[in-house]
């Protein structure tokens, strides 16, 4: 296996840069599109204020910076009661230092190092940690009141929204075109270096009810990288895995407020699971600080 020493840029383009714009009254903040050659910079959202901009610019270029950094795990997320746009922190870890687990009969190999997040044995309060999971997440940007008023929509669609706006114009062009694929060949899309935008929702779900949960993705390798929705499963994104062949009420591609212990998160809609009980995405699971029982969906 030939050693992967960076995840981007990608050989013979330039890397990545954020910048703020004033326009107007308001101050945009633009990307560098490396899918041209002229330098030519693409507005991804605007804010209210320079030192915000600043900041937001600041802790983008920062991720840039980091050749490792796996840009795919920019997406939508939750902390201290926010919703935001994050990094989870996952890093390449190129052939001299990964590893190979078995799942379910399945041999991957571990080539990245991602956010640490805890997960429970049943009946234990200790949490346990996989290994080559040991980075932090970098708040891009916190969604304000602000945000909403500016743009007339829900916090939790804004966060998707200026995600997507960030993937689309990092798209892969400075990502590494020959990173290797895994042994599980079935799913490769990751490994080719391109970033696609999260789907888009197409509505929510309207009822409320109380169901038994459990939740996924705290470190460990998925047999399949992609969800059911073919997005990519990004372990602190808020999205929710249904039962397979269940009537819950949810269907794919929507949004669903989940509540647990008075904490209510709006996640989306994205993946099947084999289980009777809904599954969170560890994202989601520590957003409304979950370890184990049942969860009331209802309408957002």
């Amino acid at each position: 296996m030939a050693e992967i020493t960076k995840r981007q840029p990608r050989e013979g383009t330039r890397s990545n840069h954020a910048k703020a714009v004033l326009s107007g009254s308001r101050y945009n903040i633009q990307l560098l599109d490396l899918s041209v050659q002229t330098e030519t910079y693409k507005t991804v959202f605007s804010v209210e204020s320079r030192d915000r901009a600043n900041t937001i610019c600041t802790r983008l270029n920062s991720i840039f910076s980091n050749s490792k950094a796996d840009l795919d795990f920019i997406t939508p997320g939750y902390s201290n009661g926010y919703y935001v746009i994050l990094w989870s922190g996952t890093t390449w870890l190129g052939s001299k230092t990964y590893t190979e687990t078995m799942e379910n009969g399945i041999t991957h190999e571990d080539l990245y190092r991602g956010c640490k997040l805890p997960y429970y044995i049943e009946g234990s309060n200790e949490p346990q940690y996989y290994p080559y999971r040991n980075n932090t997440a970098t708040n891009i940007v916190t969604i304000t009141d602000a945000d909403v008023s500016s743009t007339g929509l829900k916090k939790w669609e804004i966060a998707l929204e200026w995600a997507n706006n960030i993937r689309n114009i990092v798209n892969g062009w400075n990502c590494s075109k020959t990173g290797t694929v895994p042994l599980d060949k079935a799913v490769p899309i990751h490994h080719e270096g391109r970033i696609y935008k999260l789907a888009k929702m197409k509505g929510s779900y309207s009822g409320n009810r109380v169901v038994s949960a459990t939740y996924y993705g705290a470190g460990e390798r998925q047999p399949k990288i992609t969800t059911a929705n073919n997005d990519i499963f990004h372990t602190l994104d808020l999205t929710v895995a249904i039962p397979k062949g269940v009537t819950t009420g949810l269907v794919q591609n929507t949004w669903v407020k989940v509540t647990y212990n008075g904490t209510s998160v709006v996640a989306r809609v994205t993946d099947e699971c084999g289980e009777a009980n809904l599954d969170l995405s560890s994202g989601l699971a520590n957003a409304l600080g979950y370890k184990s029982g049942k969860v009331t969906i209802s309408a957002p």
